[in-house]
């Protein structure tokens, strides 16, 4: 399982994502979080992503699919 994600283009950590996110919400609390995925992730790794997301504070999440070609 992979615990890296992606944010801003940049690939981080699962475990640095929840202080990244709360830096990002500190200038705007409503700031849409994009969550973007290809058809290989699993739903409980989205679910936890989500989670993260949601415990950092985000409340505006926007989730893109992808195809794999």
């Amino acid at each position: 399982q992979h615990e890296e994600v992606i944010l801003n283009d940049e690939l981080i950590q699962l475990s640095e994502l929840q202080p990244r996110v709360k830096k990002l919400l500190k200038s705007n609390p409503r700031k849409v979080i994009s969550l973007k995925a290809d058809s290989r992730m699993q739903a409980e790794r989205m679910i936890t992503v989500m989670n993260r997301i949601r415990a950092a504070g985000g409340q505006n999440l926007s989730i893109i699919t992808q195809s794999v070609s």
